[in-house]
């Protein structure tokens, strides 16, 4: 019987230390998963902090986009068509043919006429109305001074071969330069 009661004592010794292990391992578990939810509250809130601060610096770079940079928006647009165009139509102004440069020249006309287009329906939404109604009675007087100019570069060839080519790239240099007449000049 002193064997079972050995035995008996040494099992009620074991399960004491195995309940006295568990229960600091469960402590141990609480504390820990205390730990993880505080952490994890101050990364909220950090993440939070940040957050609204990065909202707030994106509403600030917004607003000085807005008021810096559509000008300089369409400045680099005005620039990389011009780019475009200067590599893209190179062969075809080389080109020996007078009907390779003049497809070449009524391409780069229709390109500069579509951003003249975008740049004055982007000043229709910038302008006040009574600013946009003097710039259609300048616009008016502009594209009858650029038919004038096209008219006499023609005339200047005596209808000859090159003057159709004359006059469709009179079209265009004077509609490129209104483009960045107009941004220059009236955007914001």
């Amino acid at each position: 019987m002193r064997k079972f009661m050995k035995s008996i004592i040494f099992i009620v010794v074991l399960f004491t230390l195995f309940l006295t292990g568990c229960a600091t391992n469960i402590n141990e578990i609480e504390e820990q998963t205390n730990e993880k939810e505080n952490k994890s509250s101050s990364a909220q809130k950090i993440e939070t902090t940040i957050d609204d601060q990065n909202e707030d610096s994106i509403e600030n770079k917004d607003n000085i986009t807005n008021e810096y940079s559509t000008k300089q928006i369409y400045l680099d647009k005005l620039n990389q068509l011009e780019e475009n165009l200067n590599t893209s139509l190179k062969e075809k102004y080389a080109s020996p043919k007078t009907q390779d440069m003049i497809d070449a020249a009524n391409k780069e006309y229709i390109e500069w006429d579509n951003m003249l287009n975008e740049v004055y329906e982007k000043l229709e939404l910038q302008l006040s109305k009574e600013d946009m109604d003097k710039l259609r009675i300048e616009e008016l007087a502009w594209i009858e001074n650029r038919d004038k100019k096209s008219k006499d570069a023609y005339e200047q060839f005596n209808g000859g071969t090159i003057a159709p080519l004359s006059r469709i790239r009179s079209l265009s240099n004077n509609t490129k330069s209104r483009c960045y007449e107009l941004v220059n000049e009236y955007m914001k």
